[in-house]
């Protein structure tokens, strides 16, 4: 291994590797050139160090190390793996063939690395850097500014903030790939080349391009901005600062224990918490631009129109635009807010709320025991909501789809309730409403108002709540005796005075004779007639063939009592 040392007093000096000629100038005078033919050092690791002149260092075949020192050098690496140090001044640094590491320097330096994995290598420059799109480093504290060409890896200085990768500048198409955690970064779509990969060391930020980018942050407090197109970006764990930009983009949060800063920027934007599994309690609300837990951390989420929930149980309120609101796992409940939303509760028994029906909004439960719930807005008459064709609707009106819900809870005001195939849950609330359930074994609940309650198929459950109610059944199959038989657990009958009612006046009395013949109450007593119906021990029952037995059979909870007048025979 052989040293070469320059002297302080030359101002140019070109030393070449092994073999090597020295060729000093002395105070600007050429001198002869000296070279000795007969002095061969053994093609060995080189360190060659220039001092202060504007030097040029040649390395050969083996493994060398050139260092500039001060002054505008030219260091050129040769077939091994070589390490160049310009020093300061404006240096230019080519590798050439092998794996070459440039240390970064003071001075406006042009690097090219040549043939093999190469480095720049910043960690001992002291100041942050920013690697740009066009392949420059912009060093802090006055610096300089290097260019780079044919370099895989960038090493920063860990012990300094800030070190930054700016992509917006890039050419037009050009979109970057970038994982701190992973320290890869690729640029896709180069002109000419297609994918270019990069290995990146200690960058904390990244300024994407005008394209479509997927940006991945590391464990450390990342700044990063997706710039134009429709990115991807994902600030890992730390305390993060992202924003979109312009375009269409997606935030992912996966680490809901720091005080993130989220900004969606301009553009339809997701916040995507589908990674982590919330508990109890988290509500992300567009409306505030805050995700919270109760007692707990508080992440800032700004400009965004949709939510990708998490895979536990949260409550997802959307703003006053259009959005798309997903809560994926767990039981969640979600609040569209104003605007045309759509909505989905995925998995989980999900509660999905409507309070401005004015809109032609989509809502999905999901799988799981779902409920549409319209108890915070008033409708008035017309309204109709169908839980069998997937729709809520108003006569020459808007119209909502619902799609794979079970329960219901109506307005304050007046509507039609329809149920489903499946047992339903519909709870009418407020207003004189009208509830169907459909097949399969329901509860029902009209809530306040004068209302009319029809079980349908099945074993059902009906709740009148308070005003003067109807039960009505139209066929003696929709509540047979025994266990199959519905329960009314609230019945008030006056008799004289206006309350509950039982409506059997659909059903034929006496099928064996044209057209629909009415029921005759006979009190407690047996059935002596076709077309007969008594009560007795909190149950009524209905008589229609000749076998003198229950072909209809419904309880009254409480066993009140029961006159002609309470039922509609």
């Amino acid at each position: 291994m052989a040293t070469i040392n320059g002297s302080n007093f030359n101002d140019n000096n070109t030393f070449n590797g092994v073999p090597f000629a020295f060729r000093p100038a002395l105070n600007g005078i050429v001198d002869p050139v000296f070279v000795f033919p007969g002095l061969l050092i053994p093609d060995a690791a080189d360190t060659i160090n220039g001092l202060n002149g504007n030097d040029i260092l040649n390395a050969l075949g083996t493994n060398d190390t050139l260092n500039g020192g001060a002054g505008n050098d030219t260091l050129n690496g040769g077939a091994g793996n070589d390490s160049l140090d310009g020093g300061s001044g404006n240096d230019s640094l080519n590798g050439g063939v092998g794996d070459d590491i440039f240390k970064g320097s003071q001075g406006n330096d042009n690097i090219n690395g040549g043939d093999g994995f190469d480095t720049a290598d910043y960690s001992q420059l002291g100041q942050r850097i920013t690697l740009s799109g066009i392949g420059t480093i912009e060093k802090a504290g006055g610096l300089g500014q290097d260019q780079l060409f044919k370099v895989e890896k960038i090493i920063a200085n860990a012990n300094v903030a800030n070190n930054t990768i700016d992509a917006s500048q890039s050419l037009p198409g050009v979109s970057i790939t970038v994982n701190l955690q992973n320290q890869s970064l690729t640029a896709n779509n180069v002109p000419f080349l297609g994918a270019l990969p990069f290995t990146v060391v200690n960058f904390d930020n990244v300024i994407g391009t005008n394209a479509n980018d997927s940006i991945t942050g590391d464990n450390q407090n990342n700044q990063l901005s997706g710039g134009g197109g429709n990115d991807t970006i994902n600030g890992g764990a730390g305390v993060d600062s992202t924003n979109g930009d312009s375009g269409n983009d997606r935030i992912i949060d996966t680490d809901f224990v720091t005080f993130d800063v989220h900004n969606g920027g301009t553009g339809v934007d997701t916040i995507d918490y589908s990674g982590v599994t919330f508990a109890s309690g988290v509500t992300i609300n567009l409306a505030t631009g805050l995700t919270s837990v109760l007692n707990g951390n508080t992440e800032t989420i700004l400009n965004f129109e949709n939510v990708e929930g998490s895979q536990g149980g949260e409550t997802i309120i959307g703003s006053s635009g259009n959005n798309v609101l997903n809560g994926n796992g767990g039981n969640d409940t979600i609040n569209g807010g104003t605007g045309v939303d759509s909505t989905n509760g995925g998995s989980g028994n999900d509660r999905i709320i409507d309070t401005d029906f004015v809109t032609f909004d989509v809502h999905n439960g999901g799988t799981g025991v779902d409920t549409i719930d319209y108890s915070g807005v008033t409708f008035g008459s017309g309204v109709t909501i169908n839980l069998a064709t997937g729709l809520t609707s108003v006569l020459n009106g808007n119209t909502e789809t619902i799609l794979n819900f079970e329960n219901v809870e109506g307005s304050q005001g007046g509507e039609t309730i329809i149920g489903s195939s499946g047992n339903n849950v519909l709870n009418g609330n407020g207003g004189n409403d009208t509830i169907s359930g459909g097949l399969g074994n329901d509860t029902i609940n009209g809530g306040s108002g004068n209302d009319r309650l029809i079980g349908g198929s099945g074993t059902d459950r009906l709740t009148g709540g308070s005003g003067n109610d109807v039960f009505v059944f139209n066929s003696v199959s929709e509540s047979q005796p025994g266990l199959l038989r519905d329960v009314i657990t609230d019945f008030v009958g006056n008799g004289i005075f206006a309350g509950d009612q039982i409506d059997l006046s659909v059903i034929d009395a006496n099928p064996f004779i044209a057209n629909n013949q009415a029921f005759t109450f006979i009190g407690a007593g047996a059935f002596s007639a076709v077309g007969q119906v008594r009560y007795a021990g909190g149950i009524l029952q209905a008589n229609t063939n000749f076998d003198f037995a229950a072909e209809f059979e419904v309880q009254l909870a409480g066993a009140p009592g029961l006159v002609a007048s309470d039922i509609i025979l």
